[in-house]
């Protein structure tokens, strides 16, 4: 099975071969459909980590299937993803990332955020 994109009504399914049932468009019928469809790679969702634009390299669906395995496309950003366990994923219906541990927050020394309060105040 393919994952194919129509190029006149934009709807993204699954099947053996190109035939889009929602507009009519059948390369069995008429053999000039055939390039009104494009063919799409399967994109998983790579889980986030704490660390922003770092994900756990392995896709939401199932943790064993590697980033960089099988063909497939990766991505972080959600509204990219078409792979429909992945978009079932807890992972993936989570609002946010995980959260950030503590002992990875950098933290102002008390002087220097008084500092940087100074100077806001003479620019003002």
């Amino acid at each position: 099975m393919t994952r194919f994109r129509c190029g006149k009504c934009e709807r993204e399914f699954v099947a053996d071969k190109p035939t889009c049932a929602k507009c009519g468009l059948d390369p069995d019928v008429e053999p000039r459909h055939e390039m009104c469809f494009m063919e799409l790679r399967t994109t998983h969702y790579d889980p986030p980590t704490h660390v922003p634009g770092i994900g756990k390299n392995h896709a939401a669906c199932d943790p064993t299937l590697r980033t960089g395995t099988n063909g497939d496309s990766w991505t972080g950003e959600k509204k990219f993803v078409n792979c429909e366990k992945c978009k079932e994923s807890e992972v993936f219906k989570a609002d946010a990332p995980p959260p950030v541990p503590v002992d990875t927050i950098r933290t102002m020394p008390l002087a220097e955020v008084e500092a940087l309060a100074r100077e806001a105040k003479e620019l003002a």
